[in-house]
């Protein structure tokens, strides 16, 4: 068992009469020390570290009962404070799970290929509402921009299982087989542009093939050289780039049978990024710490831009549940695919990252809610969250 949170000592006795788990000290990278006489006590994040027992009883209940496969971390201002690794990589092996086990986060791609389009909007390299035509001539759906793309307001069919049968015929397709085959297939489109929210896994894959338009290079390269290489992120990769990799947490059934692929794994955008927990969270950092992009583009990527649900909008590239409450906001993306669940969550007011991971299909991935309140504990505002998240 691998889990890691710190506490002070006037803690330890009360801790100790509720968990039996030892607990190492861990921390992400950050700002160097201030002085000593800077320091002031942190007293939301000692309340939260006292809680840590009762998420990890959760976390052991959930496993226990073969609801939880995967990998939990979870850090609060800069600060991993709980991290734990359940089940197998490989369950006919019996391989266990380790830290550099890397998951497929499905949807979660969508956060990259939205960071991806805003990077090159920031070097004045795509403009957001400019039409899909400024950059493919020949495409033949008319007034959809790239806004639209972001936002799921394209009213553009899914192609997943449309575009199936022709996909098969390539060994490997990449992002611009896909593309002459989706302008080909003349699909139906399901409601004019800007008039109502689609969730839509055909808008990434257009957005990660104006990125390589623009760029020059194929989308898993960009995002290897522009995000995953300077991040750090040694751990994080694409389905193109699989047969390399010897750290591949593949996905398998609760009876432990494979999962099976296809060739939309191939296909790029909308998923098919592999990741870590601790990888992921220094992507969270740096994206929600200002350093991947202007503060002009997190603003906008980070608002709601169409509305889905009571409570809950869709910015660009991002979900939100309670986008205009400063203290409830909830900032994430969640994705399943092919045996694979993940849930990348980060609330503001509270400077915590939640980050599950799953090779299996639990919905407890997405119990996201729940883990929240349980830190807070009597901090949690009445109301804040529920059982659990959208499942993309």
């Amino acid at each position: 068992m691998y889990k890691i949170f710190t506490v002070s000592l006037g803690l330890v006795l009360s801790i100790m009469l509720v968990s039996f788990y030892p607990f190492k000290q861990k921390t992400v990278e950050s700002e160097p020390d201030k002085p000593k006489n800077e320091i002031k006590p942190n007293y939301k994040l000692l309340s939260v570290k006292k809680n840590l027992p009762l998420i990890d009883s959760a976390f052991q209940a959930w496993h226990n009962n073969n609801h939880l496969n995967g990998a939990v971390l979870v850090a609060m201002n800069g600060e991993i404070i709980y991290e734990d690794y359940f089940g197998y990589s490989n369950p006919v092996l019996k391989t266990k799970i380790q830290p550099n086990s890397a998951f497929q986060i499905a949807s979660v791609s969508k956060v990259f290929t939205s960071v991806a389009v805003l990077m090159l909007k920031d070097r004045g390299l795509i403009r957001l509402d400019d039409s899909i035509q400024v950059y493919f001539p020949d495409f033949p759906y008319h007034n959809i921009t790239v806004r639209h793309l972001l936002s799921h307001q394209s009213g553009l069919p899914n192609y997943v299982y449309a575009l199936l049968p022709k996909l098969k015929e390539y060994a490997a397709p990449n992002n611009s087989d896909w593309y002459n085959l989706f302008i080909q297939s003349k699909l139906k489109p399901l409601s004019p542009p800007g008039k109502k929210f689609h969730y839509c896994n055909t808008n990434y894959v257009l957005l990660a093939c104006i990125v390589e338009k623009i760029s020059g290079i194929p989308f898993n390269d960009f995002l290897s050289k522009e995000i995953f290489q300077p991040l750090n992120m040694k751990n994080s990769f694409t389905f193109r780039d699989i047969n390399s990799k010897k750290n591949v947490c593949w996905a398998y059934t609760k009876k432990g049978k494979p999962e099976n692929t296809d060739v939309n794994d191939f296909i790029l955008g909308d998923k098919g990024i592999f990741s870590t927990p601790s990888d992921l969270l220094r992507f969270s950092l740096a994206l929600h710490g200002g350093k991947i992009l202007s503060e002009e583009s997190y603003v906008e990527a980070t608002r709601a831009q169409a509305h889905e649900t009571d409570n809950k909008d869709y910015g660009l590239g991002f979900r939100l549940k309670y986008a205009s409450d400063s203290l409830k906001k909830d900032i994430y993306h969640n994705g399943w695919w092919h045996g694979y669940r993940s849930a990348f969550h980060y609330i503001p007011a509270d400077d915590i990252h939640i980050i599950m991971l799953s090779n299996q299909l639990d919905k407890h991935v997405y119990y996201t809610g729940i883990v929240r309140e349980l830190l807070l504990g009597s901090l949690a505002e009445a109301g804040i969250s529920q059982s659990r998240d959208d499942e993309m």
